[in-house]
């Protein structure tokens, strides 16, 4: 949460109980695609350069959970 909170240079998330359930939801999903993606890089790990599997990986954890949703600062 702390990290989100900077990402949209947000001071401190306020959320009522839908919204919390609606990011621990995306959270989830967010980390489970982590996974799943680093599992595939690995099966190129072969073919694929180090800095093209960073590369990969810093690019899908620019979008956050946060990206896709409407927060407001508060």
């Amino acid at each position: 949460m702390k990290r989100m909170s900077q990402m949209k240079n947000i001071d401190k998330l306020k959320m009522n109980e839908k919204e919390q359930m609606r990011m621990m939801i995306s959270v989830q999903v967010f980390v489970h695609s982590i996974i799943g993606m680093v599992r595939v890089l690995l099966e190129y790990s072969d073919r694929l350069a180090p800095y093209d599997v960073r590369q990969s990986i810093l690019t899908f954890l620019r979008e956050s959970p946060v990206a896709s949703m409407n927060i407001n600062k508060k």
